[in-house]
């Protein structure tokens, strides 16, 4: 059925209901290949003194070999200059995958920390839900992303290698450490050429994931309009509590009718309470309305305050159903209540408005 399609954007409820479920669009191709680029990046800036350093170490090393006794001493002293080396080689690069790991995470998630995904599930252990995800689409997408990943690595790596292989060839001939640091630039080089290209694999597989993550959490008009009703009530609910709100309003503004110049009642249905002070209002204002009850009520106090009460049907209505508690009447309304005013000013000997 077509109301039973997806195919409304999802709401901000909607976002937050799959946050809280740890669903976001998270490509762990693009984290990795924005570590691996950033560690080849750190290698590159350090192998020029880092291999020399390294390549000396060896050389030290080997030479010691054919003039010294080998001994414990010397073995220890040996492995700790060169297990120190390593680690000044290194320490850059793990503070670099540290931080960028973090930070890696925390922008595709936007601080996401649930613990929901680690819920027990018993349909990860069922052997049938494991054969239909392994048979499903999602599954054939990423086999196919897989394949078609490794096809591209291997072939930039193998063009690099083939790049590089006479130079490499000529090594044999030079001399250790110039060797070393050579075939460690060449290292790194085809790493940042491998890592360039899963950056651009990882960038692709983001918007896919991500375009597949909307489209998983968009709606149905039904559940729409179900979240509508949930967030907002239903309308049945909404017309009953504006209802009350202005039963309420209605019932406080009461004691307004004993200040009022005029009711107009309609006889028995509506009454509307109208107050006029020229040096205050530009217009006369709705001190009070009401209908049933509390139109009677109005009419009670206007009799008991000595408010004249002016029967016209249709300005009753209209006055009831157009004009809100403290507001003035509108312009279209100025000469039917200037008439219905100069007659209650008439009534009174000319005497305009009554003292409060």
């Amino acid at each position: 059925m077509a109301s039973q399609e997806k195919t409304e954007d999802p709401t901000p409820r909607r976002y937050e209901e799959a946050r809280s479920r740890g669903q976001t669009a998270l490509s762990p191709e693009l984290g990795s290949a924005v570590l691996l680029l950033a560690a080849f990046g750190v290698l590159q800036s350090t192998t020029g003194d880092a291999f020399y350093r390294l390549a000396e170490v060896m050389r030290a090393s080997f030479r010691s070999l054919g003039t010294d006794d080998l001994t414990p001493r010397m073995v220890y002293t040996a492995s700790i200059q060169t297990e120190l080396l390593i680690l000044q080689i290194l320490a850059p690069l793990f503070a670099v995958l540290i931080a960028g790991g973090i930070v890696l995470n925390v922008a595709q998630t936007r601080f996401l920390l649930t613990l929901y995904p680690l819920r027990p599930d018993l349909n990860r252990i069922n052997p049938l839900a494991g054969f239909q995800r392994l048979c499903s689409t999602r599954s054939l997408v990423e086999l196919a992303k897989t394949l078609g990943k490794a096809a591209v690595i291997g072939l930039v790596a193998y063009r690099s290698v083939v790049d590089q292989f006479p130079q490499m060839v000529l090594l044999s001939r030079t001399d250790l450490r110039q060797a070393v640091a050579a075939l460690g630039g060449a290292a790194v080089s085809l790493g940042t050429r491998v890592s360039l290209v899963l950056l651009v694999l990882g960038v692709l597989d983001y918007l896919y994931r991500r375009r597949e993550y909307l489209q998983g959490i968009r709606m149905t008009r039904e559940e729409l309009r179900e979240e509508m009703r949930h967030s907002e009530g239903s309308p049945e609910v909404r017309a009953r509590v504006r209802r009350l709100q202005r039963a309420l309003a209605q019932g406080r503004s009461l004691p307004k009718v004993r200040q009022a110049d005029v009711v107009v009642v309609n006889p028995t249905h509506y009454a509307v309470a109208l107050q006029y002070r020229p040096a205050e209002m530009r217009a006369p204002r709705v001190v009070s309305k009401g209908r049933g009850l509390i139109a009677q009520q109005i009419r009670r106090i206007a009799r008991l305050a000595g408010v004249p009460i002016v029967e016209n049907p249709p300005l009753a209505q209209t006055l009831y159903r157009t004009v809100e508690l403290g507001q003035e009447v509108p312009v279209d309304l100025y000469q039917a209540v200037a008439e219905l005013l100069a007659f209650v000013y008439s009534l009174r000997g000319g005497k305009r408005g009554r003292e409060g």
